[in-house]
């Protein structure tokens, strides 16, 4: 499977396309395509939030948070940060019993800090059934390829090569939204500080008065801008901003 190159600290294009926002990786896809500019690439498209999957080869305990060190075998190792005592931590996600040799499955975002990237985990479970180890590498196999086909075909609509596409991913033109999508988005923005960002249910009941359809067309036009993202599903959003 070839992947793309990208990495280090230098700015690089970045296709202005919707896509998904949770994606398989391994270790070595975090390793090599994280950049403090950026944070994780690939083929030309920011993941925002990420699956993997790996043993558990080292745990610190600290009193904010703990860090695990695992491997998938892709390469590279890669720390875990999962924060303890969040006021989110009661949505469902307690800090798991994890043990040495244990797999675990994480959801976060990459980040780097000097040179080595991390993961940001907003949940880690302990794997049980080895069926969903595979299943995992399946899905980074998958999800890669459907990246590089995006690209690719972002590229041929548009007409243009890699070399003289630019787009500044988190700039919009607040002109271009309607009152109600403004409204929304400031409703993300507002009760989405936190690591998860905000529910949909949580936005739903900020606007009681609209109806609940209106919301949801505008939650979606504001992830195809895309001027916000969702997180550990595709019901948690937050902004750019």
């Amino acid at each position: 499977m070839a992947l793309s190159s990208l990495g280090g600290d230098d700015k690089i294009p970045i296709l202005n396309r919707n896509y998904k926002n949770i994606v398989h990786v391994s270790c070595s896809q975090i390793s090599r395509l994280t950049n403090k500019e950026n944070g994780m690439v690939m083929f030309q498209q920011r993941i925002h939030s990420i699956i993997t999957i790996g043993v558990v080869q080292n745990i610190q305990e600290f009193v904010q948070r703990n860090i695990y060190t695992i491997d998938d075998y892709t390469g590279s190792s890669i720390d875990v940060h999962l924060y303890k005592n969040d006021r989110e931590d009661d949505i469902g996600f307690p800090i798991p019993n994890v043990c040495r040799t244990n797999y675990i499955e994480i959801i976060g975002f990459a980040r780097i800090n000097n040179t080595k990237p991390f993961i940001v985990a907003f949940r880690v479970r302990v794997i049980k059934n080895p069926n969903e180890i595979s299943a995992h590498f399946l899905s980074v196999i998958q999800e890669s390829l459907l990246l590089e086909k995006r690209m690719k075909v972002t590229f041929k609509t548009k007409g243009q090569s890699e070399s003289n596409v630019m787009v500044n991913f988190e700039d919009y033109d607040p002109n271009d939204l309607s009152k109600l999508e403004q409204t929304v988005l400031d409703v993300i923005k507002k009760y989405g500080k936190g690591m998860f960002g905000v529910s949909r249910d949580v936005i739903h009941q900020h606007l009681d008065h609209v109806n609940p359809i209106d919301i949801d067309h505008s939650i979606l036009f504001l992830l195809a801008k895309p001027i916000i993202f969702s997180t550990i599903d595709n019901h948690t959003f937050k902004s750019y901003d």
